[in-house]
Protein backbone atom coordinates (compact mmCIF):
# COMPACT_ATOMS: atom_id res chain seq x y z
CA UNK A 1 0.00 0.00 0.00
CA UNK A 2 1.40 3.26 -0.81
CA UNK A 3 2.70 5.75 2.06
CA UNK A 4 -0.13 8.09 3.31
CA UNK A 5 0.07 11.63 1.81
CA UNK A 6 1.19 14.88 3.91
CA UNK A 7 -2.01 16.85 4.76
CA UNK A 8 -2.16 21.15 5.88
CA UNK A 9 -4.74 23.41 6.39
CA UNK A 10 -4.39 26.67 5.72
CA UNK A 11 -5.04 29.16 7.67
CA UNK A 12 -4.59 26.43 10.45
CA UNK A 13 -5.83 27.95 13.63
CA UNK A 14 -9.81 28.96 12.21
CA UNK A 15 -11.36 30.61 9.84
CA UNK A 16 -14.02 33.49 9.30
CA UNK A 17 -17.14 32.90 8.52
CA UNK A 18 -17.51 33.40 4.89
CA UNK A 19 -14.08 33.10 4.53
CA UNK A 20 -11.72 30.89 2.70
CA UNK A 21 -9.88 27.58 3.81
CA UNK A 22 -7.16 25.90 1.48
CA UNK A 23 -6.49 21.97 1.95
CA UNK A 24 -3.38 21.08 0.90
CA UNK A 25 -2.94 17.19 -0.06
CA UNK A 26 0.92 16.73 -1.11
CA UNK A 27 1.79 12.72 -2.60
CA UNK A 28 4.29 11.26 -4.82
CA UNK A 29 6.60 14.07 -6.84
CA UNK A 30 7.40 12.65 -9.80
CA UNK A 31 3.91 11.19 -11.02
CA UNK A 32 0.44 12.25 -11.28
CA UNK A 33 -1.95 10.46 -8.88
CA UNK A 34 -5.59 10.53 -8.05
CA UNK A 35 -6.35 12.56 -4.70
CA UNK A 36 -9.45 12.25 -2.65
CA UNK A 37 -10.78 14.16 -0.03
CA UNK A 38 -12.51 13.25 3.34
CA UNK A 39 -14.59 15.48 5.91
CA UNK A 40 -15.34 13.36 9.09
CA UNK A 41 -14.04 9.48 7.56
CA UNK A 42 -16.69 10.05 4.95
CA UNK A 43 -15.85 10.33 1.26
CA UNK A 44 -16.37 13.99 -0.79
CA UNK A 45 -16.89 15.30 -4.08
CA UNK A 46 -13.56 17.05 -3.67
CA UNK A 47 -11.45 14.53 -6.28
CA UNK A 48 -8.41 15.83 -8.19
CA UNK A 49 -5.53 14.30 -10.41
CA UNK A 50 -2.19 16.19 -10.28
CA UNK A 51 1.66 15.40 -10.29
CA UNK A 52 2.98 15.99 -6.61
CA UNK A 53 -0.03 18.16 -4.42
CA UNK A 54 -3.28 19.19 -4.66
CA UNK A 55 -5.46 22.30 -2.74
CA UNK A 56 -8.91 21.82 -2.28
CA UNK A 57 -10.24 24.90 -1.72
CA UNK A 58 -13.46 26.17 0.38
CA UNK A 59 -15.08 29.73 -0.74
CA UNK A 60 -17.50 31.66 1.60
CA UNK A 61 -16.99 29.04 4.59
CA UNK A 62 -19.79 28.33 6.47
CA UNK A 63 -20.56 26.48 10.13
CA UNK A 64 -21.29 23.27 8.37
CA UNK A 65 -17.78 23.07 7.01
CA UNK A 66 -16.21 22.78 10.13
CA UNK A 67 -14.87 19.40 10.80
CA UNK A 68 -12.27 16.57 10.37
CA UNK A 69 -10.55 16.61 7.10
CA UNK A 70 -7.90 13.87 5.63
CA UNK A 71 -7.19 12.79 2.28
CA UNK A 72 -5.52 9.71 -0.10
CA UNK A 73 -4.51 9.29 -3.20
CA UNK A 74 -5.05 6.52 -6.04
CA UNK A 75 -1.32 5.48 -7.05
CA UNK A 76 -2.22 4.58 -11.27
CA UNK A 77 1.34 2.88 -11.01
CA UNK A 78 0.73 0.17 -8.43
CA UNK A 79 -3.25 0.36 -9.02
CA UNK A 80 -4.08 0.51 -5.02
CA UNK A 81 -5.07 3.21 -2.56
CA UNK A 82 -2.46 4.92 -0.51
CA UNK A 83 -2.87 5.08 3.21
CA UNK A 84 -5.41 7.82 4.51
CA UNK A 85 -3.46 11.13 5.95
CA UNK A 86 -3.30 12.24 9.30
CA UNK A 87 -6.72 14.36 9.67
CA UNK A 88 -6.60 18.30 10.05
CA UNK A 89 -9.38 19.78 11.83
CA UNK A 90 -11.29 22.81 10.38
CA UNK A 91 -12.05 25.10 13.01
CA UNK A 92 -14.43 28.07 12.64
CA UNK A 93 -13.95 31.33 14.35
CA UNK A 94 -17.13 32.01 16.34
CA UNK A 95 -17.89 36.09 16.83
CA UNK A 96 -20.84 34.82 19.62
CA UNK A 97 -17.85 33.04 21.76
CA UNK A 98 -16.89 35.80 24.20
CA UNK A 99 -13.30 37.13 23.13
CA UNK A 100 -10.77 35.73 25.67
CA UNK A 101 -8.00 38.54 27.69
CA UNK A 102 -4.23 37.82 27.15
CA UNK A 103 -1.60 40.02 30.21
CA UNK A 104 1.54 39.47 30.53
CA UNK A 105 3.57 38.83 33.79
CA UNK A 106 5.75 41.04 35.55
CA UNK A 107 5.77 43.18 32.66
CA UNK A 108 4.95 43.89 28.45
CA UNK A 109 8.98 45.01 28.98
CA UNK A 110 11.05 41.74 29.58
CA UNK A 111 14.84 42.14 30.03
CA UNK A 112 16.43 39.87 27.66
CA UNK A 113 17.34 36.35 29.32
CA UNK A 114 14.67 37.16 31.93
CA UNK A 115 11.34 34.49 32.21
CA UNK A 116 8.38 35.67 31.16
CA UNK A 117 4.75 34.36 31.61
CA UNK A 118 2.22 35.27 29.02
CA UNK A 119 -1.43 34.92 30.42
CA UNK A 120 -5.22 33.73 28.46
CA UNK A 121 -8.26 33.50 30.16
CA UNK A 122 -11.77 33.57 29.79
CA UNK A 123 -14.93 32.56 31.56
CA UNK A 124 -16.40 29.26 31.27
CA UNK A 125 -14.74 25.57 30.45
CA UNK A 126 -12.35 25.64 27.90
CA UNK A 127 -10.54 22.38 25.89
CA UNK A 128 -8.05 24.47 24.30
CA UNK A 129 -5.88 27.84 24.60
CA UNK A 130 -3.76 28.97 21.19
CA UNK A 131 -0.98 31.80 21.97
CA UNK A 132 -0.53 32.92 18.24
CA UNK A 133 2.95 34.81 17.66
CA UNK A 134 1.75 37.53 14.74
CA UNK A 135 3.42 36.92 11.54
CA UNK A 136 5.38 33.75 12.64
CA UNK A 137 4.08 30.39 10.23
CA UNK A 138 5.48 27.96 12.87
CA UNK A 139 2.22 25.90 15.06
CA UNK A 140 1.00 28.45 17.66
CA UNK A 141 1.87 27.41 21.45
CA UNK A 142 -1.36 25.31 22.58
CA UNK A 143 -2.43 24.28 26.21
CA UNK A 144 -5.31 21.99 27.11
CA UNK A 145 -6.89 23.14 30.32
CA UNK A 146 -9.77 22.46 32.20
CA UNK A 147 -10.74 25.99 33.60
CA UNK A 148 -10.77 29.13 31.79
CA UNK A 149 -7.14 30.04 32.58
CA UNK A 150 -3.72 29.44 30.72
CA UNK A 151 0.08 30.07 31.64
CA UNK A 152 2.50 30.14 28.78
CA UNK A 153 6.09 30.50 29.79
CA UNK A 154 8.86 31.62 28.14
CA UNK A 155 12.12 31.14 29.96
CA UNK A 156 15.04 33.00 28.93
CA UNK A 157 13.59 35.52 26.37
CA UNK A 158 15.82 36.73 23.37
CA UNK A 159 15.16 38.86 20.85
CA UNK A 160 13.38 36.90 19.15
CA UNK A 161 10.54 36.78 21.19
CA UNK A 162 9.77 40.04 20.35
CA UNK A 163 7.22 40.05 18.90
CA UNK A 164 3.34 40.86 18.63
CA UNK A 165 0.82 38.28 20.65
CA UNK A 166 -2.95 37.15 20.57
CA UNK A 167 -4.31 34.07 21.85
CA UNK A 168 -7.39 32.10 21.25
CA UNK A 169 -9.34 28.93 22.96
CA UNK A 170 -11.34 26.38 22.11
CA UNK A 171 -14.70 25.20 23.43
CA UNK A 172 -15.33 21.96 25.06
CA UNK A 173 -17.92 21.12 22.28
CA UNK A 174 -17.40 21.40 18.73
CA UNK A 175 -15.17 22.87 15.65
CA UNK A 176 -15.33 25.92 17.02
CA UNK A 177 -12.60 28.40 18.39
CA UNK A 178 -12.83 31.75 18.99
CA UNK A 179 -11.93 35.01 17.50
CA UNK A 180 -8.39 36.60 18.65
CA UNK A 181 -7.81 38.41 21.61
CA UNK A 182 -6.21 41.74 21.25
CA UNK A 183 -3.04 42.40 20.17
CA UNK A 184 -0.26 42.98 22.22
CA UNK A 185 3.42 43.70 21.68
CA UNK A 186 6.35 42.25 23.69
CA UNK A 187 9.00 44.36 24.09
CA UNK A 188 12.89 42.78 24.56
CA UNK A 189 14.69 45.34 26.87
CA UNK A 190 18.40 45.52 25.14
CA UNK A 191 21.21 46.34 28.39
CA UNK A 192 23.52 46.93 24.92
CA UNK A 193 21.25 49.99 23.73
CA UNK A 194 21.60 53.11 25.94
CA UNK A 195 18.61 54.54 28.61
CA UNK A 196 17.01 57.81 27.05
CA UNK A 197 16.69 60.67 29.09
CA UNK A 198 13.05 61.95 30.41
CA UNK A 199 12.12 65.59 31.58
CA UNK A 200 8.44 67.42 32.77
CA UNK A 201 7.71 71.00 31.30
CA UNK A 202 7.34 73.07 32.58
CA UNK A 203 7.93 71.49 35.76
CA UNK A 204 6.74 67.84 38.17
CA UNK A 205 4.37 69.90 39.66
CA UNK A 206 0.82 70.06 38.11
CA UNK A 207 -2.47 71.92 38.66
CA UNK A 208 -5.21 70.06 38.69
CA UNK A 209 -6.86 70.04 35.33
CA UNK A 210 -3.53 71.49 33.68
CA UNK A 211 -1.00 70.59 30.98
CA UNK A 212 2.52 69.01 31.31
CA UNK A 213 4.57 67.55 28.51
CA UNK A 214 6.88 64.87 28.95
CA UNK A 215 9.85 64.58 26.63
CA UNK A 216 12.20 61.66 25.93
CA UNK A 217 15.31 61.92 24.40
CA UNK A 218 17.82 59.40 23.31
CA UNK A 219 21.05 59.46 21.09
CA UNK A 220 20.41 57.04 18.68
CA UNK A 221 17.82 57.72 16.06
CA UNK A 222 14.70 55.98 16.76
CA UNK A 223 12.05 54.41 15.36
CA UNK A 224 9.58 54.58 18.53
CA UNK A 225 9.62 56.08 21.92
CA UNK A 226 7.34 53.99 24.78
CA UNK A 227 6.59 55.77 28.01
CA UNK A 228 5.39 53.75 30.91
CA UNK A 229 3.74 54.26 34.31
CA UNK A 230 5.03 51.37 36.59
CA UNK A 231 2.61 49.12 37.29
CA UNK A 232 0.11 50.00 34.31
CA UNK A 233 0.26 47.51 31.58
CA UNK A 234 -0.91 50.47 29.11
CA UNK A 235 2.33 51.73 26.99
CA UNK A 236 2.03 55.16 25.70
CA UNK A 237 2.91 56.42 22.18
CA UNK A 238 4.80 59.79 21.72
CA UNK A 239 2.52 62.09 20.01
CA UNK A 240 5.49 63.55 17.83
CA UNK A 241 9.03 62.57 17.20
CA UNK A 242 12.27 63.57 15.20
CA UNK A 243 14.00 60.42 15.75
CA UNK A 244 15.67 61.63 18.97
CA UNK A 245 12.92 63.41 20.73
CA UNK A 246 9.12 62.25 21.65
CA UNK A 247 7.22 64.41 23.24
CA UNK A 248 4.04 63.15 25.55
CA UNK A 249 1.34 65.91 25.94
CA UNK A 250 -1.24 65.67 29.06
CA UNK A 251 -4.13 67.86 29.18
CA UNK A 252 -6.87 68.57 31.87
CA UNK A 253 -4.18 66.93 34.35
CA UNK A 254 -6.25 64.78 37.09
CA UNK A 255 -5.22 62.76 39.65
CA UNK A 256 -5.31 59.85 37.68
CA UNK A 257 -2.37 61.10 35.77
CA UNK A 258 -0.38 61.23 38.51
CA UNK A 259 2.95 59.10 39.50
CA UNK A 260 6.09 57.98 38.22
CA UNK A 261 7.20 57.68 34.82
CA UNK A 262 9.75 56.40 32.67
CA UNK A 263 10.31 55.75 29.31
CA UNK A 264 12.16 53.17 26.16
CA UNK A 265 12.78 53.41 22.97
CA UNK A 266 13.43 50.98 20.24
CA UNK A 267 15.67 51.15 16.88
CA UNK A 268 13.93 50.88 13.21
CA UNK A 269 16.26 47.48 12.58
CA UNK A 270 14.71 45.43 15.42
CA UNK A 271 11.13 47.21 16.35
CA UNK A 272 10.74 44.52 19.12
CA UNK A 273 14.09 45.08 20.82
CA UNK A 274 13.83 48.26 23.20
CA UNK A 275 16.45 50.12 25.23
CA UNK A 276 17.04 50.32 29.01
CA UNK A 277 14.22 52.31 30.89
CA UNK A 278 15.49 56.10 31.61
CA UNK A 279 15.03 57.13 35.53
CA UNK A 280 11.77 57.33 36.94
CA UNK A 281 10.20 61.29 37.40
CA UNK A 282 7.26 61.73 39.66
CA UNK A 283 4.23 64.08 38.21
CA UNK A 284 2.34 65.47 40.88
CA UNK A 285 -1.24 66.86 40.69
CA UNK A 286 -2.25 69.66 43.31
CA UNK A 287 -4.99 68.80 45.54
CA UNK A 288 -6.97 72.16 46.23
CA UNK A 289 -8.30 70.19 49.46
CA UNK A 290 -4.90 70.02 51.24
CA UNK A 291 -4.28 72.97 53.77
CA UNK A 292 -2.23 75.05 52.38
CA UNK A 293 1.15 76.08 53.74
CA UNK A 294 2.80 79.02 55.89
CA UNK A 295 6.08 81.01 54.62
CA UNK A 296 8.72 82.97 56.46
CA UNK A 297 11.69 84.75 56.14
CA UNK A 298 14.46 84.84 58.55
CA UNK A 299 16.33 87.52 59.42
CA UNK A 300 14.66 89.98 57.77
CA UNK A 301 12.69 90.03 54.81
CA UNK A 302 15.31 92.71 53.47
CA UNK A 303 18.34 91.16 52.90
CA UNK A 304 21.78 92.71 52.47
CA UNK A 305 23.44 91.52 49.08
CA UNK A 306 26.28 88.55 50.04
CA UNK A 307 24.63 87.93 53.61
CA UNK A 308 23.00 84.42 54.63
CA UNK A 309 19.24 83.98 54.74
CA UNK A 310 16.87 80.77 55.58
CA UNK A 311 13.34 81.02 54.10
CA UNK A 312 10.94 78.81 56.60
CA UNK A 313 8.10 76.37 55.27
CA UNK A 314 5.34 74.70 57.57
CA UNK A 315 2.14 73.53 58.24
CA UNK A 316 0.22 71.89 60.63
CA UNK A 317 0.02 67.88 59.11
CA UNK A 318 2.45 65.52 58.28
CA UNK A 319 4.60 65.62 55.13
CA UNK A 320 6.99 64.11 53.36
CA UNK A 321 8.58 66.87 51.41
CA UNK A 322 8.59 70.59 51.24
CA UNK A 323 9.37 72.91 47.49
CA UNK A 324 10.33 76.14 47.67
CA UNK A 325 10.04 77.89 44.29
CA UNK A 326 10.10 82.17 42.86
CA UNK A 327 6.79 83.04 41.11
CA UNK A 328 7.40 82.17 37.47
CA UNK A 329 9.87 80.70 37.43
CA UNK A 330 10.36 76.72 37.88
CA UNK A 331 14.47 76.29 37.26
CA UNK A 332 14.39 77.83 41.16
CA UNK A 333 12.53 74.82 42.43
CA UNK A 334 14.02 73.17 45.64
CA UNK A 335 12.61 70.23 47.61
CA UNK A 336 13.54 69.63 51.55
CA UNK A 337 12.24 66.49 53.54
CA UNK A 338 11.54 67.53 56.85
CA UNK A 339 12.75 66.52 60.01
CA UNK A 340 9.92 66.77 62.26
CA UNK A 341 7.62 66.27 59.38
CA UNK A 342 5.98 69.72 59.44
CA UNK A 343 8.88 72.03 59.48
CA UNK A 344 11.62 72.90 56.64
CA UNK A 345 14.40 75.36 56.25
CA UNK A 346 15.88 76.50 53.08
CA UNK A 347 18.73 78.10 53.52
CA UNK A 348 20.40 80.48 51.03
CA UNK A 349 24.04 81.63 51.24
CA UNK A 350 25.92 84.59 50.34
CA UNK A 351 22.87 86.03 48.43
CA UNK A 352 22.76 87.12 45.31
CA UNK A 353 20.72 89.75 43.39
CA UNK A 354 19.35 86.85 41.56
CA UNK A 355 17.48 85.93 44.65
CA UNK A 356 15.63 88.63 45.14
CA UNK A 357 11.78 87.74 44.05
CA UNK A 358 8.53 86.37 45.24
CA UNK A 359 8.42 82.50 47.04
CA UNK A 360 6.00 80.20 47.37
CA UNK A 361 5.92 76.95 49.77
CA UNK A 362 3.96 74.15 48.29
CA UNK A 363 4.73 70.30 50.04
CA UNK A 364 3.42 66.66 49.20
CA UNK A 365 1.81 64.59 51.48
CA UNK A 366 2.99 61.06 52.34
CA UNK A 367 1.22 58.88 50.24
CA UNK A 368 0.02 59.68 46.54
CA UNK A 369 1.49 61.40 44.05
CA UNK A 370 -0.58 64.67 45.45
CA UNK A 371 0.63 68.11 46.28
CA UNK A 372 -1.04 71.12 47.91
CA UNK A 373 -2.04 74.71 46.45
CA UNK A 374 0.93 77.09 47.34
CA UNK A 375 1.44 79.54 49.87
CA UNK A 376 0.85 83.14 50.21
CA UNK A 377 3.45 84.55 48.93
CA UNK A 378 6.59 86.16 49.99
CA UNK A 379 8.85 88.58 48.51
CA UNK A 380 12.43 88.60 49.32
CA UNK A 381 14.09 92.19 48.93
CA UNK A 382 17.47 92.31 48.23
CA UNK A 383 19.58 95.37 49.10
CA UNK A 384 22.43 96.36 47.31
CA UNK A 385 25.05 98.86 49.11
CA UNK A 386 26.98 99.64 45.74
CA UNK A 387 24.06 101.73 43.88
CA UNK A 388 24.61 105.17 44.14
CA UNK A 389 21.73 106.30 47.39
CA UNK A 390 18.96 108.95 45.84
CA UNK A 391 18.76 112.26 47.40
CA UNK A 392 15.18 113.12 49.17
CA UNK A 393 13.92 116.40 49.75
CA UNK A 394 10.72 117.69 50.85
CA UNK A 395 8.59 121.17 49.36
CA UNK A 396 8.18 122.88 52.15
CA UNK A 397 11.71 122.83 53.36
CA UNK A 398 10.76 120.79 55.97
CA UNK A 399 8.04 122.10 58.15
CA UNK A 400 4.34 122.00 57.41
CA UNK A 401 1.03 122.92 59.43
CA UNK A 402 -1.61 121.07 60.45
CA UNK A 403 -4.02 120.18 57.88
CA UNK A 404 -1.70 121.14 55.26
CA UNK A 405 0.06 118.84 52.51
CA UNK A 406 3.05 118.40 51.40
CA UNK A 407 5.56 116.31 48.56
CA UNK A 408 8.45 113.98 48.88
CA UNK A 409 10.40 114.37 46.55
CA UNK A 410 13.49 111.19 45.45
CA UNK A 411 16.04 111.57 43.02
CA UNK A 412 18.70 109.77 41.07
CA UNK A 413 20.75 110.22 38.64
CA UNK A 414 20.11 107.42 36.41
CA UNK A 415 16.63 105.70 35.93
CA UNK A 416 13.72 104.50 34.99
CA UNK A 417 13.31 103.16 38.70
CA UNK A 418 10.68 102.31 41.15
CA UNK A 419 10.60 104.51 44.62
CA UNK A 420 9.89 103.29 47.98
CA UNK A 421 9.03 106.03 51.06
CA UNK A 422 9.41 104.89 54.39
CA UNK A 423 9.07 106.32 57.68
CA UNK A 424 12.01 105.59 60.29
CA UNK A 425 10.91 103.32 63.24
CA UNK A 426 8.21 101.94 61.92
CA UNK A 427 8.59 98.50 59.11
CA UNK A 428 4.72 98.68 58.08
CA UNK A 429 5.35 102.58 57.46
CA UNK A 430 6.14 102.20 53.92
CA UNK A 431 4.49 103.33 50.66
CA UNK A 432 5.17 103.02 46.44
CA UNK A 433 5.64 106.86 44.96
CA UNK A 434 4.74 107.85 42.01
CA UNK A 435 7.78 107.06 39.02
CA UNK A 436 8.82 109.52 36.70
CA UNK A 437 12.07 107.54 35.68
CA UNK A 438 14.71 109.23 38.23
CA UNK A 439 12.66 110.78 40.18
CA UNK A 440 9.72 109.78 42.32
CA UNK A 441 7.39 111.96 44.21
CA UNK A 442 4.92 111.43 47.17
CA UNK A 443 2.22 113.90 48.65
CA UNK A 444 0.88 113.76 52.40
CA UNK A 445 -2.49 115.38 52.42
CA UNK A 446 -4.16 117.14 55.80
CA UNK A 447 -0.75 116.44 57.81
CA UNK A 448 -1.49 115.34 61.56
CA UNK A 449 1.15 115.09 64.30
CA UNK A 450 1.38 111.40 63.19
CA UNK A 451 2.94 112.30 60.31
CA UNK A 452 5.99 114.07 61.85
CA UNK A 453 9.15 112.05 61.52
CA UNK A 454 12.29 110.65 59.77
CA UNK A 455 11.32 109.94 56.30
CA UNK A 456 13.78 107.63 53.62
CA UNK A 457 13.94 106.61 50.28
CA UNK A 458 15.40 103.52 48.30
CA UNK A 459 14.96 102.56 44.58
CA UNK A 460 14.88 99.58 42.53
CA UNK A 461 16.27 99.66 39.13
CA UNK A 462 13.47 98.51 36.29
CA UNK A 463 16.04 96.05 34.90
CA UNK A 464 16.16 94.82 38.60
CA UNK A 465 12.91 95.44 40.67
CA UNK A 466 13.55 93.72 44.24
CA UNK A 467 17.01 94.52 44.40
CA UNK A 468 16.98 97.88 45.83
CA UNK A 469 19.54 100.77 46.57
CA UNK A 470 20.64 101.74 50.76
CA UNK A 471 18.27 104.55 51.60
CA UNK A 472 18.96 108.12 51.56
CA UNK A 473 19.75 110.57 54.36
CA UNK A 474 16.62 110.66 56.63
CA UNK A 475 14.77 113.99 56.17
CA UNK A 476 12.99 115.20 59.34
CA UNK A 477 9.48 116.25 58.69
CA UNK A 478 8.46 118.92 60.89
CA UNK A 479 4.25 119.90 62.03
CA UNK A 480 3.47 122.85 63.78
CA UNK A 481 0.10 122.99 65.47
CA UNK A 482 -0.75 125.95 63.71
CA UNK A 483 -3.92 125.03 61.56
CA UNK A 484 -3.72 126.40 58.07
CA UNK A 485 -5.98 129.29 57.33
CA UNK A 486 -5.66 130.34 53.85
CA UNK A 487 -6.45 127.57 51.11
CA UNK A 488 -5.21 128.59 48.08
CA UNK A 489 -6.01 125.42 46.28
CA UNK A 490 -7.05 125.85 42.34
CA UNK A 491 -10.52 126.08 42.77
CA UNK A 492 -10.47 128.88 45.69
CA UNK A 493 -8.34 131.39 43.37
CA UNK A 494 -11.09 130.62 40.83
CA UNK A 495 -13.94 131.50 42.81
CA UNK A 496 -11.69 134.51 44.27
CA UNK A 497 -11.66 135.52 40.44
CA UNK A 498 -14.56 135.20 39.99
CA UNK A 499 -15.81 137.36 42.66
CA UNK A 500 -13.37 140.05 41.80
CA UNK A 501 -14.79 140.39 38.00
CA UNK A 502 -17.97 140.61 39.79
CA UNK A 503 -17.51 143.89 41.87
CA UNK A 504 -15.95 145.57 39.26
CA UNK A 505 -18.83 144.83 37.23
CA UNK A 506 -21.04 146.28 39.40
CA UNK A 507 -19.12 149.77 39.54
CA UNK A 508 -19.23 149.85 36.23
CA UNK A 509 -22.87 149.37 36.39
CA UNK A 510 -23.42 152.09 39.01
CA UNK A 511 -21.03 154.82 37.56
CA UNK A 512 -22.78 154.63 33.97
CA UNK A 513 -26.11 154.10 35.65
CA UNK A 514 -26.32 157.56 37.24
CA UNK A 515 -25.93 159.52 34.15
CA UNK A 516 -28.45 157.42 32.03
CA UNK A 517 -32.56 158.96 32.11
Amino acid sequence: MPPAPFISLDPGWGVSLGGKATIICEGPLFYPVHYELEKDGQNTTAKKENLGSVAFHIFNVSREDRGKYSCLYYDWRKESWSQTSKPVELLIMDPDLPRPQINFSPSRMAVLGSNITIQCWVQGPTIKFYLVKVGDKNVPNMMETSGGLANFSLTKVDREDGRNYHCKYRPRTGFFISMPSDEVDLLIIDPDLAKPTISLHPTELVTLGGNVTIYCKSQDRAKNFYLQKPGDQMIYHPMETNGTLAKFSISSANFEHGGSYSCNYCLKSKPYVISQPSDLVELLITDPDLPRPNISLSPSRIALLGSNITIHCWVEVLIKTFYLYKTGDWMTLRSVKPDDGVMANFSINRVGSNHGGEYHCIYRPPSEFLISEPSNPMKLLILDPSLPRPAISISSGGSVALRGQVKIQCEIQEGPANFILQKAGDQRAKWPMKSNYDRGEFWITNISLEHKGNYTCSYALFHSLFVFSAPSDPLELLVSETEVTADYTHSNIIRFAIGGLTFLLLIYILQNGSTIE
